[in-house]
């Protein structure tokens, strides 16, 4: 079991002596060992829960599918985005900055009207 925790180094095993790193050839996850084939805690991958990228949480995700990797448990990803009508509100808010507040009757009794016969 891989417990993640938001800042602190992916390592598990009995005496926390594997860790999850990245094997850049392959752009996957790998188990490492401290202290075999020169690798060090340095190379252990430190969880951030915040980060932008959900690449590497979908990693997570998935790690358990594959022969030899612990099942992680914990916050794999937090971080906020907006929702539609977030984002629709704030538009509204960015054109009536820039244009100011208009009234609906001035705009139908304005002299931007037509007939339709």
């Amino acid at each position: 079991m891989l417990r993640m925790e938001h800042g602190k180094p992916m390592l598990f095993g009995k005496h926390r002596e594997k860790g999850i790193g990245l094997d850049p050839r392959a752009a996957q996850l790998e188990v490492v060992t401290i202290g075999e084939d020169g690798v060090s805690a340095e190379d252990v991958l430190v969880h951030d829960a915040a980060r932008e990228d959900p690449t590497l949480a979908f990693m997570l995700a998935n790690l358990n599918q594959r022969p030899g990797f612990p099942t992680p448990i914990g916050v794999f990803r937090s971080v906020r985005q907006p929702t539609g009508d977030e984002l629709n509100w704030q538009q509204i808010a960015s054109v009536k900055e820039r244009k100011g507040h208009s009234d609906l009757r001035k705009v139908l009794a304005g002299s931007d009207t037509w007939t339709i016969k």
